[in-house]
């Protein structure tokens, strides 16, 4: 699995490459929404790498930019060049006791696994069949379609500890 704060910061954790939606009703109340579960389907084969430029800025505070790329799929024979994702973004790192604190903010263009999934499993309707929320704009339901959002994602971390 690729994708996160450590991997390629354009995409949430485990969110690169194809995945299967799960429909889960609840038996008490059958009128209720059903809960949505994205099940990612990795691979047996993944490389990745990453770059990242830091400047001294004022107070101990770093400002960095970077660049992540990276590979995923089943097995050898599944790879090619329209299985590799990148990302590209901006961050600010700050040490402290326990490690330094990066906040990072990365942007991608849209990829397939964006358009939705490989298969909903056990959706019962078609308004059941909700894709993955996997960017900033998808968590708003103005901008779930690709046909009302910006041709790019924004994706942003907050984490401990040293990037990749």
């Amino acid at each position: 699995f690729l994708g996160g704060p450590n991997s390629i910061r354009g995409f949430r954790t485990n969110q690169v490459g194809d995945y299967d939606v799960l429909c889960s009703y609840d038996p008490s109340d059958p009128s209720a929404d059903p809960a949505h579960y994205a099940l990612p389907l990795g691979g047996t084969v993944a490389a990745e790498g990453s770059t990242e430029l830091r400047y001294d800025w004022v107070y101990d505070i770093k400002l960095a930019t970077f660049l992540d790329a990276g590979v995923l799929a089943r097995d050898v024979s599944d790879l090619d060049f329209d299985r590799v994702r990148w990302s590209v973004g901006t961050g600010v790192r700050y040490p402290t006791l326990i490690g330094p604190v990066r906040f990072d903010l990365s942007f991608r263009r849209l990829y397939p696994e964006d358009l939705g999934p490989a298969s909903y499993i056990f959706c019962r309707d078609e308004e059941d069949k909700d894709p993955r929320a996997y960017d900033f704009f998808s968590a708003f339901e103005r901008y779930r379609s690709t046909r009302n959002r910006p041709p790019f994602t924004m994706v942003f971390f907050l984490a401990i500890g040293e990037a990749i």
